[in-house]
C-alpha cells in the first residue's frame, strides 16, 4: 500500500461510505514527508516529477534568507534554534524545520546593515531604562556628502523597542515562508509589531494556577467567629419561603434532612477549640495521658458471642475422630509360643499344692 493523496478512501459530504470504484492512479501518489531538521550537516537531495520536473527535497539545513519588512533588507543569515509551531510541540523539541514554523536567526548581517545604513548603532544594552552607549558612531571620518545623506536616512530609522531587545541579545525570531521540503531552501521574515508580540505571547511558559497564601491573623479571626450561628443555606431558605406560602407545600427531602443531621452529629464530635489548644501545652499531654493510664476497667455486660456450628464448618473442617487401630494378628509360630507359656503358667500353681 503505497501513500496517496486520493479522496475516495474518505466519506461523502453527507456523511455516507464510497466505493472504491476505481484503482490509484501516478497523479495521485505522495511521498515521505521530509522532515528538514536544523543540522550544519546541509543535505538536499533532487526528486524526479511528474512531467520531468524536480523537488529539491532538504534534508538537513542551517542557513536561510530572511527580509526585514520594515526596512526593506534581506539578508542571508544562520538559523539558530526551533522556538515554536502552531500544529504540534514535536516538532519544536526534535528541530524541525517547516512551513510557518517560528524560528531564531542571528542577528549580526542586519545590525551590520543598519549601522551602515544609518550610521548609528542598534541593540544598545540599558540599565534602569537608561542606555549604557551613544547609539550615534563618532569614530569614523565621514565626508560632508555622506553626513547630508545620513541625516536624511534618520528619519526612518525608528525600530519597535521589541525588536531592539532582541538585537541586543543577538537573535532575532522570524518565521519560515518557504517549504524545505519541496523548494531545499528555508526562507522567510523577521518579526515585529503586532506580530511578534501575538508570538510572543504564545511562547511564554504557561503559569500554574496560584493559590493565594491566607495569613494567621485572617485564620484565627475566622477560629474566633466559628462559635457564631450558622449561615442560612439556599435550600433551607427556599423552603423557608415554601413552607410560608400559601396553598400546597412540598414534601422535605429525607436525604436532605438525614444529611443536616449526620453535619450535626459530626459538629458535636469536633472537638472544641479551647481544647485544641490545651493539647499543645507539653504539661497538659502529660496530664491527658496519666488519666488514660488510670482508667478503671470497664467490663462488658453482655457475654461474649458463641461462634455457630456453621461458621466453623465455613472456616475449616473438622477433624475426622480417630478409629482405634485393631493390632495386626501374630504369625501361627508365635501364636503357638504364647498358648505353651500360658499353659504352663496355669499348671505351675497346680503342681505346687500337689507337693505337699
Amino acid at each position: 500500500m503505497g501513500i496517496s493523496r486520493d479522496s475516495l478512501h474518505k466519506r461523502r459530504a453527507t456523511g455516507g461510505k464510497q466505493k472504491q470504484w476505481r484503482k490509484k492512479r501516478k497523479y495521485e501518489l505522495g511521498r515521505q514527508p521530509a522532515q528538514t531538521k536544523l543540522s550544519s550537516n546541509v543535505t538536499v537531495r533532487r526528486v524526479r516529477c511528474r512531467g520531468g520536473n524536480f523537488k529539491f527535497r532538504a534534508l538537513r539545513l542551517d542557513t536561510g534568507n530572511f527580509s526585514w519588512g520594515s526596512q526593506n533588507c534581506t539578508r542571508k543569515t544562520r538559523l539558530l534554534d526551533v522556538s515554536y509551531n502552531s500544529s504540534n510541540n514535536e516538532l519544536v523539541r526534535t528541530q524541525t524545520l517547516v512551513k510557518n514554523a517560528v524560528i531564531q536567526v542571528d542577528a549580526a548581517p542586519f545590525r551590520a546593515w543598519y549601522m551602515q545604513h544609518y550610521g548609528k548603532k542598534i541593540g544598545v544594552k540599558a540599565k534602569a531604562g537608561v542606555k549604557v552607549e551613544s547609539e550615534e558612531i563618532t569614530d569614523v571620518k565621514r565626508s560632508n556628502t555622506l553626513v547630508k545623506k545620513l541625516k536624511d536616512r534618520s528619519e526612518g530609522s525608528a525600530v519597535d523597542v521589541g525588536l531592539d531587545e532582541q538585537f541586543a541579545t543577538g537573535r532575532l525570531y522570524a518565521l519560515i515562508t518557504s517549504r524545505p521540503g519541496q523548494c531545499g531552501r528555508c526562507d522567510g521574515y523577521i518579526l515585529e509589531g503586532k506580530e511578534l508580540d501575538f508570538y510572543l505571547k504564545k511562547m511564554q511558559p504557561k503559569s500554574k494556577s496560584t493559590q493565594v497564601e491566607v495569613p494567621i491573623s485572617l485564620l484565627k479571626t475566622e477560629r474566633s467567629t466559628s462559635s457564631s450561628p450558622p449561615r442560612l443555606d439556599l435550600f433551607t431558605t427556599k423552603r423557608s419561603s415554601q413552607s410560608s406560602l400559601p396553598g400546597l407545600k412540598l414534601q422535605e427531602d429525607i436525604t436532605r434532612r438525614s444529611r443536616s443531621r449526620t453535619s450535626k452529629r459530626r459538629e458535636l464530635r469536633r472537638p472544641l477549640e479551647s481544647k485544641k489548644l490545651s493539647s499543645v501545652c507539653l504539661l497538659m499531654r502529660s496530664r491527658e495521658r496519666e488519666l488514660r493510664m488510670n482508667l478503671p476497667e470497664t467490663r462488658l455486660l453482655t457475654p461474649p458471642r458463641r461462634i455457630s456450628r456453621l461458621e466453623t464448618s465455613r472456616k475449616c473442617k473438622r477433624r475426622s475422630k480417630k478409629k482405634p487401630s485393631t493390632p495386626r494378628p501374630l504369625p501361627p509360630r508365635l501364636q503357638l509360643l504364647r498358648l505353651l507359656q500360658r499353659s504352663k503358667l496355669l499348671r505351675a500353681p497346680r503342681d505346687e499344692r500337689a507337693d505337699p
